[in-house]
């Protein structure tokens, strides 16, 4: 995997050879990741920064101890924030990690070759547990909260986009913003506010994992090697996901609601394929000139932040990409 970082000898036996060594290193990766999410109230700016990374040093420790590192990791964020009262999107969040952790440190030997889980088939596995979660709020509170909270605010609810519009409804009437949105703007948000969420949630999650692989690239304690754009590659079957989805919304009430955000989410995974081609493009185009690429890379994500409506653009690349492999006709 690379070279190894200067550790005495003794401190690295303790550290990564003893279960206390290891429960150390895996509590330390909880804590770190608490006081990184609590950041923004030391300093709001840099804080904000130092926030987007809490998820950072449980990913090192599932990548360098295991599944059974990132599982004592999980348990202390979840410790902590249950002793500050929120448990309940802390174990939500530490339970994706662990999963996605353990799903990418597979390996499967095909003559006597090693090939470890691909970049592609973790993106869809993040994507696929978005859709579940997705689901399973939308249909959970539709079936057996809907009525509870109808009656505690004194409202007749019929529908989880009902009850979206409405919380959106006293959020900005609260914070007087109101007047400041559209009615166009709020639609927008009562029907895609959620998928975005997640896809924001996903993003955080792929970049926190990929920046780990990369820290971890030229030390001996990497389970895996880092994920590369260039090789994303999503499954023969995934657009048929799309498909689906996408039929869902034809079908009237929450199951078309449901529908409208599966379907970006599953948009996502042809961004992601997109910028994989975007990636061999970039490469071939400045090879041997690193800087170029860096400029490049800035550049093309730059622009895909500032002007949204790009995502779909390069979602059409991944499109074109995995009916056309273009990637093939790049790397000739």
């Amino acid at each position: 995997m690379g070279t190894q970082p200067n550790i005495p000898s003794y401190i690295e036996a303790f550290l990564f050879s003893s279960w206390k060594g290891r429960a150390v290193l895996a509590v330390g990766a909880g804590l770190l990741s608490c006081f990184l999410s609590l950041s923004p109230l030391l300093h709001p700016l840099l804080g904000l920064i130092f926030s987007s990374m809490a998820l950072l040093p449980v990913f090192l420790s599932g990548f360098t101890l295991g599944v059974g590192g990132v599982m004592i990791s999980a348990v202390t964020i979840c410790f902590i924030d249950g002793l500050r009262g929120n448990i309940f999107i802390p174990l939500i969040t530490m339970s994706f990690i662990v999963a996605a952790v353990r799903q990418s440190l597979l390996v499967r030997k095909v003559k006597g070759t090693v090939f470890f889980y691909p970049e592609g088939r973790f993106v869809v596995f993040l994507l696929i547990m978005g859709l579940v979660f997705l689901g399973g709020l939308v249909m959970g509170i539709k079936i057996f909260f809907l009525k509870s909270l109808s009656v505690s605010h004194q409202v007749d609810l019929m529908s989880f986009e009902e009850l979206i519009f409405f919380y959106v409804q006293e959020f900005l009437k609260n914070a007087s913003l109101q007047s400041q949105l559209s009615k166009e703007g709020i639609s927008f948000i009562v029907n895609y506010g959620l998928s975005f969420l997640l896809i924001s949630w996903i993003l955080t999650l792929f970049i926190n994992a990929m920046i780990a692989l990369s820290l971890l690239k030229r030390t001996n304690f990497g389970l895996r090697p880092p994920f590369q754009m260039g090789n994303m590659m999503l499954p023969v079957w995934y657009p048929f996901l799309l498909v689906g989805s996408v039929g869902m919304i034809f079908m009237g009430g929450d199951i078309s609601y449901l529908g409208k955000n599966a379907s970006l989410l599953v948009i996502m995974g042809f961004v992601f394929q997109g910028c994989s081609l975007a990636h061999l493009v970039i490469q071939k185009w400045f090879k041997k000139q690193v800087v170029h690429q860096r400029i490049a890379f800035g550049f093309f994500y730059g622009s895909m932040i500032i002007m949204l409506p790009w995502f779909l653009g390069v979602a059409g690349l991944g499109i074109l990409d995995h009916f056309m492999n273009l990637k093939e006709r790049v790397l000739t």
